[in-house]
């Protein structure tokens, strides 16, 4: 795939998005967030041609915006199954294939959600993710705002990766305080599973980060100043505020648990805020401003 962005040395090619230039804030600009195309949830990997339609249909429409999105994030479970199943390596595939025909002006990034590595993931598992889509987490700059992408299964149960999981998280640290050393105008976080839904100190559930590892998280995040997370895991919208750091959920791109039609978010970034809108994909602009 020519615009598959694969993070290597846990940064995206200048090739693809120039680190110097796009260092520097110049105008407003929107990127894509799409959640959980999860190929092969319909019918638990008997077949997965529904929810290639249903991203070919996303390809589609974002193909139609003007001006193009910077970036097309997909916000984890890129597919069903997990790396010891044997429909993983198929699905892959035809998760690229379905993307194949985005416009190759947009980088497609990816990062990885629990269906992607597994529940309790294991070095093996992290190793074919790197090996079909780069670094499992990463950073760049595009526009003067400054991205992180997290692999959120540490959080969840690193208990086989310890070490790796360490290595993430002093990566992070380090990397939010070289973000406003540089004076990014915004630090933006992407990860597959939510902090959490409702508010920080919620009971832990399947749905989110537990508590033991979200608070400290959280308070490395509101520290150095994020202002925006992304993520999706829940196949159903949520937005929450908490200390000033906006907590965005997206629904899935195929399948839904809650009351929204499959679709996926448009975010709008200028010099003073970041602002998100989940569209169905009937209801996609094709003319995307800046009021």
């Amino acid at each position: 795939m020519a615009n598959l962005a694969k993070a290597c040395n846990h940064t995206i090619d200048n090739s693809i998005l120039d680190q110097q230039q796009e260092a520097k804030w110049s105008q407003p600009f929107y990127f894509i967030f799409g959640a959980d195309p999860q190929l092969g949830i319909v019918t638990q990997d008997v077949t997965w041609q529904d929810e290639i339609q249903y991203v070919q249909r996303a390809v589609d429409e974002v193909n139609k915006m003007q001006p193009p999105p910077r970036f097309f994030m997909v916000g984890g479970d890129l597919v069903n199954s997990p790396p010891s199943k044997p429909t993983h390596r198929q699905q892959v595939e035809d998760f690229k294939k379905a993307f194949a025909q985005l416009n190759h002006q947009i980088p497609l990034m990816c990062l990885p959600g629990n269906h992607d590595i597994g529940d309790t993931p294991t070095p093996d598992d992290i190793a074919t993710y790197r090996q079909d889509f780069g670094d499992d987490w990463y950073s760049f700059w595009c526009g003067g705002v400054y991205f992180i992408v997290l692999n959120s299964q540490y959080y969840y149960d690193g208990s086989n990766l310890q070490d790796i999981k360490k290595e993430q998280h002093q990566w992070l640290e380090d990397h939010l305080v070289e973000a406003q050393l540089a004076h990014a105008k915004h630090i933006v976080l992407f990860q597959h599973i939510p902090l959490c839904l409702q508010g920080i100190d919620e009971e832990d559930t399947y749905f989110i980060i537990p508590k033991k590892e979200r608070l400290p998280l959280f308070s490395a995040l509101k520290y150095h100043g994020v202002v925006s997370v992304f993520t999706g895991h829940r196949h159903a919208n949520a937005d929450v505020n908490v200390d000033g750091i906006q907590l965005t959920t997206a629904s899935s791109m195929s399948f839904q648990l809650g009351n929204e039609k499959n679709g996926i978010t448009v975010v709008k970034v200028d010099d003073k805020a970041i602002t998100s809108k989940y569209y169905q994909y009937d209801d996609l602009p094709t003319k995307i401003t800046f009021d």
